[in-house]
């Protein structure tokens, strides 16, 4: 398909991308410039589901809720950055493969009102998915910047109003060192002291006080891995503290490392956004 040919020669009316999943951290150029230059509209992709790390199923297992609110997140990304609007790829599977009640079926379908505007979508609670390329394994002394960040793109008209609710969660597991002589080796804590770990957010360490922990039972995460007991970990920030386009979230573990500290995982990073004055749902 030689694209830019439909373009120069403006052949097509609509130009839809897709990276056949909601990849969050996805940009639009160049065909975003492209578009305008030819005039032709420009609607990017939104799939049923969030982006998922490559070894697994994409088909992944989302409440109500989730869905709506991951719809919103993928749809203001592209906005955000300019887009003239989204294209819902599968979408229709959310309202007809599953046996819907009628309210769970006009909850879904008024996401079909909102998601075209960016001005129809800021009153609405949203949530990014930022899964691809995880698990992120975190060394003892390795600085974050090295090896040890997610980069996560986000592009949201609330982020200049600090009265919005913002939340970045992750699930952080622990791994038996396999290096350890077994003849000296101690259990393997399965949940980290605080401290133990720091996080720094575009480069800034993250206060104990934006920290909450919640152990989680042993079993299988919605994005396809199988875990031990572990720990949800929530950073409840200022949207201040983010900023339109990339952003970091780093982990440094500051204490040198001894023959018995276990190897630690990060799963699964979320970001939650609703307007100024609404509470984030658990």
């Amino acid at each position: 398909m030689d694209v830019d040919a439909w373009l120069d020669d403006r052949l097509i009316d609509v130009l839809t991308m897709s990276c056949l999943m909601n990849d969050y951290n996805q940009r639009l150029e160049p065909w975003l410039t492209r578009c305008r230059e030819s005039k032709v509209a420009f609607y990017p992709s939104i799939e049923a589901n969030p982006a998922h790390n490559s070894i697994h199923n994409h088909v992944t297992p989302e409440s109500l809720d989730e869905t709506i609110k991951r719809q919103r997140g993928a749809a203001q990304n592209f906005l955000g950055q300019g887009a003239d609007g989204v294209y819902m790829f599968n979408y229709p599977c959310h309202l007809f493969q599953l046996r819907r009640t009628p309210g769970e079926f006009k909850r879904l379908t008024a996401v079909l009102s909102e998601i075209g505007r960016q001005e129809t979508l800021a009153a609405g609670e949203m949530q990014f998915a930022y899964w691809k390329n995880l698990p992120l394994q975190v060394e003892s002394r390795r600085p974050a910047d090295c090896h040890q960040t997610i980069h996560f793109s986000l592009f949201h008209p609330h982020l200049t109003d600090n009265q919005a609710m913002v939340q970045l969660s992750f699930r952080q597991a622990t791994e038996a060192n396999p290096h350890v002589d077994k003849r000296v080796e101690s259990p393997t804590p399965s949940i980290l002291l605080p401290g133990w770990v720091t996080y720094w957010l575009n480069g800034k360490q993250v206060p104990e006080s934006w920290i909450n922990r919640e152990s989680q039972e042993a079993g299988r995460i919605v994005s396809g891995f199988d875990l031990g007991v572990h720990e949800k970990v929530t950073l409840n920030i200022p949207a201040s503290a983010l900023q339109a386009g990339d952003n970091t979230i780093g982990f440094y573990v500051p204490r040198f490392p001894e023959i018995n500290d276990p190897y630690i995982m990060i799963y699964e990073l979320l970001l939650d956004i609703s307007a100024s004055g609404k509470q984030l749902h658990d």
